[in-house]
Protein backbone atom coordinates (compact mmCIF):
# COMPACT_ATOMS: atom_id res chain seq x y z
CA UNK A 1 0.00 0.00 0.00
CA UNK A 2 1.36 3.40 -0.80
CA UNK A 3 0.78 6.38 1.74
CA UNK A 4 2.16 9.37 1.61
CA UNK A 5 2.16 12.33 3.58
CA UNK A 6 0.79 15.64 2.04
CA UNK A 7 1.53 19.12 3.21
CA UNK A 8 -1.99 21.97 3.54
CA UNK A 9 -1.25 23.10 0.08
CA UNK A 10 -0.83 19.81 -1.45
CA UNK A 11 -3.94 18.18 -0.37
CA UNK A 12 -6.14 21.10 -0.90
CA UNK A 13 -4.21 21.16 -4.33
CA UNK A 14 -5.21 17.51 -4.90
CA UNK A 15 -8.38 17.99 -3.48
CA UNK A 16 -9.45 21.17 -5.23
CA UNK A 17 -10.62 20.02 -8.48
CA UNK A 18 -10.48 16.58 -9.22
CA UNK A 19 -10.56 15.32 -12.56
CA UNK A 20 -13.90 14.44 -14.02
CA UNK A 21 -14.55 10.93 -16.13
CA UNK A 22 -17.50 10.03 -18.43
CA UNK A 23 -17.54 6.10 -17.05
CA UNK A 24 -16.32 4.17 -14.23
CA UNK A 25 -15.93 0.27 -15.50
CA UNK A 26 -16.10 -2.59 -12.99
CA UNK A 27 -15.45 -5.37 -15.15
CA UNK A 28 -12.05 -6.59 -14.47
CA UNK A 29 -10.82 -3.74 -12.63
CA UNK A 30 -12.26 -0.42 -12.02
CA UNK A 31 -10.65 1.94 -14.16
CA UNK A 32 -11.87 5.37 -15.25
CA UNK A 33 -12.17 6.85 -18.70
CA UNK A 34 -13.17 9.62 -21.20
CA UNK A 35 -12.40 13.34 -19.16
CA UNK A 36 -15.23 15.18 -19.32
CA UNK A 37 -15.39 19.28 -20.66
CA UNK A 38 -18.92 19.97 -20.05
CA UNK A 39 -20.54 17.21 -17.97
CA UNK A 40 -24.13 16.76 -16.27
CA UNK A 41 -22.72 13.80 -14.36
CA UNK A 42 -18.89 12.60 -13.92
CA UNK A 43 -17.18 10.69 -11.81
CA UNK A 44 -14.46 11.93 -9.74
CA UNK A 45 -11.76 10.28 -7.50
CA UNK A 46 -10.89 11.01 -4.21
CA UNK A 47 -7.87 9.52 -2.82
CA UNK A 48 -6.44 12.49 -0.67
CA UNK A 49 -7.55 13.10 2.77
CA UNK A 50 -7.27 15.16 6.09
CA UNK A 51 -6.89 13.30 9.56
CA UNK A 52 -8.42 14.41 12.53
CA UNK A 53 -5.45 15.73 14.14
CA UNK A 54 -4.35 17.65 10.51
CA UNK A 55 -1.94 15.63 8.95
CA UNK A 56 -2.87 15.15 5.35
CA UNK A 57 -2.10 11.65 3.32
CA UNK A 58 -2.72 10.67 -0.09
CA UNK A 59 -3.37 6.62 -0.27
CA UNK A 60 -3.60 5.41 -4.21
CA UNK A 61 -5.07 2.16 -3.29
CA UNK A 62 -8.28 3.18 -1.25
CA UNK A 63 -9.75 5.77 -3.04
CA UNK A 64 -13.34 6.91 -2.98
CA UNK A 65 -15.22 7.72 -6.87
CA UNK A 66 -17.49 9.54 -6.62
CA UNK A 67 -20.82 9.67 -9.25
CA UNK A 68 -20.94 13.51 -9.53
CA UNK A 69 -24.27 15.00 -10.61
CA UNK A 70 -25.09 18.37 -11.10
CA UNK A 71 -22.07 19.36 -8.77
CA UNK A 72 -23.96 17.34 -6.43
CA UNK A 73 -22.56 13.63 -5.12
CA UNK A 74 -25.02 10.82 -5.42
CA UNK A 75 -23.25 7.87 -5.21
CA UNK A 76 -19.67 6.61 -3.59
CA UNK A 77 -17.83 3.53 -4.78
CA UNK A 78 -15.25 2.40 -2.54
CA UNK A 79 -12.35 0.98 -4.16
CA UNK A 80 -9.97 -1.17 -2.79
CA UNK A 81 -6.49 -2.06 -5.27
CA UNK A 82 -8.17 -1.85 -8.50
CA UNK A 83 -11.96 -3.49 -7.39
CA UNK A 84 -14.55 -2.46 -6.16
CA UNK A 85 -15.60 -2.68 -2.59
CA UNK A 86 -18.50 -1.18 -1.76
CA UNK A 87 -20.92 1.38 -2.28
CA UNK A 88 -24.10 3.87 -1.02
CA UNK A 89 -25.99 6.60 -2.06
CA UNK A 90 -25.08 9.97 -0.57
CA UNK A 91 -26.83 10.39 2.81
CA UNK A 92 -27.53 13.80 2.08
CA UNK A 93 -29.53 13.47 -0.63
CA UNK A 94 -33.53 14.47 -0.83
CA UNK A 95 -35.73 11.07 -2.37
CA UNK A 96 -36.06 13.09 -5.85
CA UNK A 97 -32.09 13.16 -6.05
CA UNK A 98 -31.86 9.79 -4.90
CA UNK A 99 -34.05 8.79 -8.03
CA UNK A 100 -31.72 10.91 -10.22
CA UNK A 101 -29.07 9.02 -8.87
CA UNK A 102 -30.36 6.10 -9.75
CA UNK A 103 -31.48 6.53 -13.13
CA UNK A 104 -27.73 8.62 -13.73
CA UNK A 105 -26.30 4.43 -12.51
CA UNK A 106 -28.90 2.99 -15.03
CA UNK A 107 -27.14 5.42 -17.63
CA UNK A 108 -23.65 4.78 -16.47
CA UNK A 109 -23.92 1.13 -16.86
CA UNK A 110 -23.77 0.59 -13.20
CA UNK A 111 -27.59 -0.43 -12.65
CA UNK A 112 -26.67 -3.46 -11.04
CA UNK A 113 -24.95 -1.71 -8.32
CA UNK A 114 -27.94 0.33 -7.29
CA UNK A 115 -29.28 -2.22 -4.93
CA UNK A 116 -25.99 -3.17 -2.99
CA UNK A 117 -25.76 1.50 -2.71
CA UNK A 118 -29.97 1.28 -1.75
CA UNK A 119 -28.91 -1.56 1.12
CA UNK A 120 -26.34 -0.03 2.66
CA UNK A 121 -27.15 3.91 2.89
CA UNK A 122 -30.74 2.46 5.02
CA UNK A 123 -28.60 0.94 7.27
CA UNK A 124 -26.34 3.88 7.47
CA UNK A 125 -28.25 6.72 7.01
CA UNK A 126 -27.57 9.12 9.64
CA UNK A 127 -30.39 10.58 12.15
CA UNK A 128 -30.57 14.39 10.52
CA UNK A 129 -31.88 12.57 7.12
CA UNK A 130 -33.45 9.51 8.23
CA UNK A 131 -36.75 10.62 8.38
CA UNK A 132 -36.71 12.09 4.42
CA UNK A 133 -34.53 9.04 2.69
CA UNK A 134 -35.36 5.78 4.31
CA UNK A 135 -38.72 5.10 3.30
CA UNK A 136 -37.45 7.03 -0.57
CA UNK A 137 -34.36 3.91 -0.44
CA UNK A 138 -37.53 1.58 0.80
CA UNK A 139 -39.12 2.39 -2.54
CA UNK A 140 -36.52 1.87 -4.73
CA UNK A 141 -35.58 -1.43 -3.36
CA UNK A 142 -39.17 -2.31 -3.93
CA UNK A 143 -38.98 -1.07 -7.15
CA UNK A 144 -35.95 -3.49 -8.25
CA UNK A 145 -37.81 -6.32 -7.56
CA UNK A 146 -37.24 -9.50 -5.19
CA UNK A 147 -33.36 -9.67 -4.50
CA UNK A 148 -31.17 -12.37 -6.86
CA UNK A 149 -29.13 -14.54 -5.26
CA UNK A 150 -25.07 -14.80 -7.01
CA UNK A 151 -24.55 -15.49 -10.44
Amino acid sequence: MTTRRLSKTEYELLNARPPRYQSFSVKGGCALRGRVPQPVFWFERKDVAQDEDGTYWKRTELPVVSLVIDGWTGVLFYVTGKQLDSCTFAYNLTPARLGIAARIMRKAGLGRHIRPAAEWALKEVPDYNRASLQPALRRLLRTLGPKRGPS
